[in-house]
């Protein structure tokens, strides 16, 4: 299944069509792009699979495709993380608060995950690949008992679809399907925060902002939001963000023009 725009020249027949697959969810583009990059899931570069996983956001809004929330969820947390990796600070927040919002708060959560994950796509193509297997086995219409061959030698495990179902509760109860119920509020979309808070700093002049001071007073979808807002600034240039010490707060400068 792709997403597909055609566009033509005015004076030209020719056109072209950009396609791009769809995902079922945020660890399955996580998951494919590790694939495609042949990186080991135990020793994940972020910089490298972060850069990845926003090129791929940013190719559906030249489509003019919005990403679903808990896509933007996952590139918050892959910021989050690359950025904690980076500059180690002390936070207002538990790290159990700090996650709520997130799929992930550690690097070890983001493996294990990607682990279990990896896990649930492997039944779930074995668990296919035997019901397409049962389809090809035609049973004898005669009155003789029901025989359904079965290859005692396969040693896939689970054989249990129960174990399963245990797998996706276990999986639910480790948040990593409890994150996907944040979504971003529709009534605050991308474009509206990121002009909102250019609009802001502009009118401040020349005094600085803390980053505390976009996240204070705001709830925990309004946070993710408005972190990756600021991260996207400070990578189009349009903001700065600066650390003097270690564990010090992080400030938001405006970019000095040089005349």
């Amino acid at each position: 299944m792709v997403i597909s725009k055609t566009t033509k020249n005015k004076n030209e027949e020719d056109s072209y069509v950009v396609k791009l697959p769809i995902f079922e969810g945020p660890f399955d583009l996580l998951f494919h792009l590790i694939n495609k990059e042949e990186l080991n899931i135990w020793e994940i570069p972020m910089a490298k699979i972060t850069e990845e996983y926003l090129r791929y956001l940013h190719s559906l809004r030249e489509l003019k495709v919005e990403p679903a929330g808990e896509f933007l969820v996952m590139a918050a947390s892959l910021l989050y993380l690359k950025s904690k990796l980076l500059l180690p600070q002390q936070s207002s927040y538990s790290p159990e608060e700090e996650a709520e919002a997130l799929f992930f708060g550690s690097k070890e959560e983001l493996v294990r995950s990607l682990l279990e994950y990896k896990r649930i796509k492997l039944i779930a193509a074995k668990l296919k690949e035997r019901e397409e297997q049962q389809v090809r086995i035609f049973l004898r219409s005669a009155a003789l008992p029901r025989v359904v061959i079965v290859n005692r030698q396969f040693s896939f495990y689970p054989r249990d679809p129960d174990v399963l179902k245990d797998a996706w509760q276990q999986i639910k109860k480790r948040n990593v399907i409890k994150a996907k119920t944040v979504s971003l509020p529709e009534e605050i979309p991308f474009s509206r925060k990121l002009q909102d808070i250019i609009s802001r700093i502009k009118q401040k002049g020349a005094v600085n902002y803390y980053l505390d001071d976009f996240l204070e007073k705001k709830e925990k979808k309004e946070i993710v939001l408005t972190f990756f807002v600021l991260l996207e600034l400070a990578k189009r240039g349009k903001i700065s963000l600066q650390q003097r010490r270690i564990f010090g707060k992080i400030s938001v400068l405006r970019p000095i023009i040089r005349k």
